[in-house]
């Protein structure tokens, strides 16, 4: 009969642990490191959604302005200012006041201004102050001329974002008035 001898038990060494949890702190360290930067390019992305959504809001109320103005003002080739009459009195009054769009090339912006003799003088950004415009042209076609109905091509440039996290774009659309051409 074999003769028993207990094995002896033994544990970690000190060296193992310390190895152990060096490499896992390491493990950890990195990971931590990712989920940061994860959560980093969320927020950027995030805030570059929010601007996009600004400049597309700003420039779909100035198409649907517009689209249903009238006396148009904008001479050939192109314009950077663009004055026209809305369809609707403002304040009640039976008097059409003029709106604007305009490029700040100053504070690289659009702006929106609004005036009458009767009621209205405002005043109003419409992009916001992360959106850099770098160009907004307005080419007229058709415009004082009854065999053409008028249209406005409008094209904008410039850039989105702040600090190192900009992009660079280049909007196009074509307005068509709504409104019968007399």
């Amino acid at each position: 009969m074999p003769i028993y001898t207990p094995k002896q038990n033994r544990g970690f060494t000190v060296v193992e642990v310390l190895v152990s949890v060096a490499i896992f702190s390491i493990v950890m360290l990195v990971a931590i490191g990712s989920l940061a930067t994860i959560i980093d390019a969320n927020k950027k992305a995030h805030s570059l959604k929010s601007v996009m959504t600004n400049l597309n809001f700003a420039l779909e109320s100035m198409t649907r302005e517009i689209r249903m103005g009238s006396n148009y003002n904008c001479s050939a080739p192109y314009c950077t200012d663009f004055i026209f009459t809305p369809n609707h009195a403002i304040c009640g009054s039976s008097v059409l006041p003029h709106i604007e769009y305009k490029y700040d090339s100053a504070n690289k912006k659009i702006i929106r201004l609004m005036g009458s003799n009767a009621c209205v003088d405002s005043t109003a950004d419409m992009t916001a102050s992360e959106v850099s415009i770098e160009s907004m042209r307005f080419y007229p076609l058709g415009i004082g001329t009854d065999d053409i109905q008028p249209r406005i091509i409008l094209v904008i440039n410039g850039t989105i974002g702040l600090g190192n996290s900009k992009s660079s774009f280049n909007i196009q659309t074509t307005i068509s008035q709504r409104s019968i051409d007399s």
